[in-house]
């Protein structure tokens, strides 16, 4: 059996698969088998020994503070010329994943009953299948609570006062809750969506941004990069 795994992974590598994905396969085989041998339907885990290709560790890229600023200016200009009950408020977004370090899911599933205006928090927990919200679970951890600044606070603030009654989602726009929940009723969200499709056309907007920003490289999740970077900048240790 570990003769066949190792046929695998090269098989995969032949293929054209990075070796992160390889390791991912692997990983994924090997827990399906440890969960045969927990249950007695296997004596021993096959995949137990088998080594991982390695991976060269990627470049971290960030963006410098002059990028994040023109990236705020191309939001707030792309937001004035488009229709805001159909989409997001991206300067708010890219601002708050700066702020805060949140990942794209931990944002695109925040609700209004998560953010405390008066102690200046977000709080990122997971959320259940009900009438109003999708589930949706956060990864690594079960809940955490990260501090606003007041400027931001303030912005969220006036946000909200902008929106109708009745959407629950922070950064989700009237239109799309509206459509999402259609699909909802329609037997037509699952889990995976809650995870990619929240925001419409998420990267492809947020690639037009960094046009308009003159920025040449990049994606959402260096916006975290970049926050926790700051932060060890800042003095801030690695378990802070």
């Amino acid at each position: 059996a570990l003769q066949n795994g190792e046929y695998y992974r090269q098989y995969c590598l032949d293929q054209g698969n990075s070796p992160a994905t390889v390791t991912k396969k692997l990983k994924e085989i090997k827990a399906i088998f440890q969960l045969a041998v927990k249950r007695q339907q296997l004596e021993a885990n096959p995949f137990a020994y088998i080594t991982k290709p390695k991976c060269p560790t990627p470049e971290i890229h960030t963006y410098t503070d002059d990028e994040c600023r023109r990236m705020v200016k191309a939001a707030r200009e792309f937001c004035d010329g488009v229709d805001m009950r159909r989409n997001a408020r991206w300067d708010l977004l890219i601002l708050v994943a700066l702020c805060t370090g949140l990942r794209r899911g931990e944002l695109c599933n925040c609700l209004w009953s998560d953010l405390d205006f008066e102690a200046h928090t977000i709080t990122v927990t997971a959320k259940g299948d009900t009438d109003a919200t999708w589930k949706w679970c956060i990864k690594d951890s079960d809940s955490r609570a990260v501090p606003l600044t007041e400027e931001l606070t303030q912005m969220l603030i006036e946000h909200q006062s902008r929106q109708p009654e009745g959407y629950p989602y922070t950064f989700i726009p009237a239109a799309r809750y509206d459509h999402i929940q259609r699909l909802r009723a329609e037997g037509k969200w699952t889990y995976c969506d809650s995870r990619t499709k929240t925001v419409a056309r998420f990267n492809k907007v947020f690639i037009k941004i960094l046009k308009r920003a003159g920025i040449g490289e990049g994606e959402f999740h260096d916006l975290r990069r970049t926050a926790i970077c700051n932060w060890f900048r800042e003095g801030l240790s690695e378990l802070e």
